[in-house]
């Protein structure tokens, strides 16, 4: 029938061994293999070849139910994967396909042509793991003696290692003058390394031919997509490809569709990593389905879900065995499948746009995935494998509650599922977890909360009820368990009550209001409370209501409350007040000198993570227990490798068990910290009219001058001016910048760049990489520098400088001021004083760097 196009023949059923042999000496440090193929579930060769018509139309609806019940047996996995990911139509003919391969193979035979012209080293059976070009373009030279020509042994496996051309032609030597040449050309030593990595338990990869036919398509692949090229990761999704497909160009074809689906991932820039929009979805889910362990992970700093990074990137590779993980992707490609997948990436070769949905009644839906099918009819885009995360997180929701003191604990958690996952059992937890998510999406609509809030909050719209009544209508929105109820904060003896939203839990007499997601918080304040007559109600506290009411939790019992007085809020307008300040264009300096002596509203913190820090300032207490590593670089310049390697080994400890460390000697002169700091207090100090042509709240100005980036977002704004400038890429002009800061910080910015590189070479070589690694990766590409000036505060009580914060970029180093000790930094749970060190530095890992050495 021909409808077998490709793979190897094998039995219908039995072990996967025979199919992805282990090397003896790894055996037993491979997760155990859980897949097994099943008589009447597993889709087999016979099914399989039954699936088709006389003419090659595939019957996908059919194919698809078989898969999502036992996934697809190993003979027939590279043939079915070319369907899953729509390198063809289930709609054609075998005469259609064969024509479309041909095409292809030829297209993928003219570029490898194209890329071996600029690198003799393609399609010669080896592969490159050392530098072949340096970033001005010229080829770099090694000596004889270091060149390998053949094979060499290497940590007992054959592979081809440092094979370089002892020549090159004169045209390839022209043609890597140009950038993106040369760009390609930088990167190729790195895929080399990845591919050594990649597998390296197989059998399958004791093949130097089989490495190299890795490397070829990686390489090719990184030349065809300029705009993301190779990056990390990539080698992992490609191995299973090059494993199950024999062609070369078929497997690239497979990879470079796979690549449609998670492309975004690898699409990174200064500022964000592409995989963030996929996390900030993840997060989303789990504070829906499961808000509790969702708050835990925010008050454990972890909101940006970045212990999730590697397993969307490289789709549970690290977590699955081999087999297991190629069962779960081809069971996820079914469920997702979208039978207009194939025509949409044909139509639109560059774009990874998703594809046209039918309408809800569409017959086409059982040609549909069970998830892709509740997508359509929800009009959702969202990715099956961020609910595998989340259903991962939610089994897990009593261990990270109970043992999760930190970051470091939910990913050591996380570690220890390595190989325990059912990938079938995940898959149907994926698809609870979304069944979950869709339907209270939507019963928690902004419409219907808006619609239910001016209900329940009737209570605010009257200002002539008298407290009793209040106090009735209070206890009721409580007991009816609606979606909002009157919230507390405290302040002495008495509680501040406000309408704010919350989930409610009821235990015999006794409500727990939890406040819900800060975010969400301020979405329905403006969404719903500027159009009510907001009333605050003032209690007296009872004895049996202590001093723990505050903060995300309170207890709340109508007997243990007594309204004293109620005060009407109604002439207060939050968004006037913010446009007012912004616009004196004085930021908080402006204030202090118009001699205030009360602080505005809008910089009272009422946010429990910000009351905690309040009190620790007031109290003058923080951990002693503790205290930031202060390193030497000094040793550095002594070219003493085994100093070197010390200080090495002192900044990984300090950033896996701190993300903290000051430095000193570091090669910044002092006199010049001291002049920038000087010139940052010149700088804010001037009359507010000197500085009010930089206030612009313009972020994609090169130099500006605010108070409060986050102003008009923020729950309350914190006491604090900054100026900033952008330094790399795309600098600030000179005359864009303060004439009073521009000679000293042009100059102090450039040391600060030359210990910024140094410190990413001993962290590359802290991880096990080469010292330029990071800065490849263009983690150094972009600088900016912040001046924060925090001016002396009436009421520094009620307010903070810098809320409790990570920062997202990849490095941060700041200069202290002497004067001012108020740095704390998170540790173990505990708020650690970061004091001045005259002459020191503060390194601080940042979230991106963080998220990009997690797959090291």
């Amino acid at each position: 029938m021909g409808c077998f196009e490709g793979g190897c023949m094998s039995p219908e059923l039995g072990e996967t061994d025979c199919f992805y042999e282990i090397r003896p000496e790894f055996v037993h440090e491979v997760p155990k293999t859980r897949f097994k193929p099943r008589v009447g579930k597993t889709l087999s060769m016979r099914k399989w070849n039954s699936a088709f018509t006389l003419d090659g139309h595939l019957d996908i609806a059919k194919v698809l139910s078989r898969i999502q019940r036992g996934g697809v047996h190993p003979s027939i996995k590279g043939v079915v994967w070319e369907f899953l990911l729509a390198c063809y139509d289930p709609n054609s003919t075998f005469e259609e396909r064969n024509q479309l391969r041909k095409h292809r193979r030829e297209q993928y035979s003219d570029w490898k042509a194209e890329c071996k012209n600029m690198e003799p080293m393609i399609g010669s059976g080896r592969y490159i793991t050392m530098p072949i070009i340096s970033e001005d373009g010229k080829p770099v030279q090694y000596p004889s003696n270091n060149n390998c020509d053949s094979d060499s042994e290497h940590n007992g496996a054959v592979a081809v290692l440092n094979a370089f051309p002892t020549k090159l032609d004169v045209n390839v030597t022209e043609a890597a003058v140009e950038k993106k040449v040369i760009q390609w050309k930088l990167g190729l030593h790195q895929i080399g390394l990845d591919v050594h990595r990649t597998d390296r338990t197989l059998v399958f990869y004791e093949s130097a031919a089989n490495l190299a036919k890795l490397w070829d398509i990686l390489a090719v692949y990184a030349w065809m997509d300029k705009d993301i090229g190779y990056c990390q990761g990539m080698s992992d999704l490609c191995s299973p490809m090059v494993i199950l497909v024999e062609n070369e160009a078929d497997a690239f074809w497979c990879f470079e569709r796979l690549m449609r689906r998670v492309r975004g991932n690898f699409k990174c820039t200064k500022n964000s990593v592409g995989v963030q929009s996929q996390l900030s979805t993840l997060a989303e889910v789990l504070r829906v389905v499961d808000p509790k362990l969702h708050q835990h992970i925010e008050d454990l700093d972890g909101g940006q879900y970045l212990f999730a990074f590697r397993m969307l990137m490289v789709l549970f590779r690290r977590e699955f065995s081999v087999v297991d993980a190629m069962h779960l992707w081809e069971m996820m490609w079914a469920m997702e499948y979208n039978p207009n997948t194939f025509s949409a990436y044909e139509e639109l070769y560059e774009d990874t746009t998703k594809c046209r949905l039918p309408k809800e009644n569409d017959m086409q839906l059982k040609k549909y995935g069970k998830f892709e099918r509740k997508n359509v009819k929800a009009g959702s885009e969202d990715s099956l494998s961020i609910f595998l995360v989340a259903s991962v997180l939610e089994a897990r929701n009593k261990r990270f509650l109970r043992e999760a003191k930190g970051l470091d604990d939910i990913i050591k958690i996380l570690n220890d599922i390595n190989g325990d996952i059912d990938a079938k059992e995940a898959c149907k937890e994926a698809l609870n977890v979304q069944k979950k998510y869709l339907r209270k999406s939507f019963m928690s609509s902004p419409a219907k909360r808006a619609k239910a809030s001016q209900k329940d909050l009737g209570v605010c719209q009257t200002t002539a009820r008298p407290p009793q009544q209040a106090k009735a209508k209070l206890r009721t929105i409580i007991c009816s368990r609606r979606a909002y109820i009157i919230g507390l904060r405290a302040i002495n003896h008495a509680l501040v009550v406000t309408a704010v939203p919350v989930s409610l839990e009821l235990k015999d007499t006794e409500v727990r209001a939890y406040r819900t997601d800060p975010v969400q918080v301020r979405k329905v304040t403006r969404e719903v409370l500027p159009s009510l007559h907001t009333t605050d109600y003032i209690f007296r506290l009872k004895p049996k209501i202590t001093e723990n009411t505050t903060g995300l939790m309170a207890d709340l019992n109508g007997d243990n409350l007594d309204i004293l007085s109620r005060f009407e809020s109604n002439n207060y307008d939050r968004m006037k007040e913010l446009k007012a300040f912004d616009e004196t264009k004085a930021g908080v300096r402006g204030l202090v000198d118009a001699g205030i002596k009360e602080i505005p509203r809008i910089f009272i913190s009422t946010t429990a993570a910000d009351d905690d820090m309040k009190k620790k300032k007031k109290a003058g207490s923080s951990s002693k227990e503790f205290s930031i590593p202060v390193i030497d670089l000094g040793d550095i310049k002594k070219g003493d490798d085994h100093q070197r390697k010390m200080i090495v080994d002192q900044v990984m400890s300090s950033c896996e068990n701190f993300g903290f460390f000051q430095v000193v000697n570091h090669g910044v002169p002092e006199n010049l910290m001291d002049e920038m700091l000087k010139k940052v207090h010149m700088f804010h100090e001037q009359p507010a009219e000197a500085k009010a042509s930089l206030y612009i709240r313009n972020f994609a100005l090169k130099s500006t001058y605010v108070s409060n980036f986050d102003l008009f977002q923020a729950a309350a704004a914190n006491w604090r001016d900054t100026y900033y400038c952008s330094l790399a890429p795309t600098p600030a002009k000179p005359e864009e910048i303060p004439i009073i800061l521009r000679d000293t910080m042009m100059e102090y910015s450039d040391q600060i760049e030359k210990l910024g590189l140094k410190v990413f070479e001993l962290i590359s070589e802290g991880l096990g990489l080469r010292r330029n690694y990071l800065k490849d990766m263009e983690c150094a590409k972009g600088w900016a520098l912040l001046c924060h000036y925090y001016p002396e505060c009436p009421q520094p009580e009620l307010t903070v400088g810098t809320s409790k914060h990570a920062d997202s970029d990849f490095l941060t180093i700041l200069l202290q001021d002497d004067h001012i000790s108020c740095l704390q930094v998170l540790h173990k749970n505990q708020w650690v004083d970061v004091p001045p060190v005259h002459g020191a530095l503060i390194v601080n890992v940042g979230d991106l760097l963080q998220a990009s050495s997690i797959s090291f």
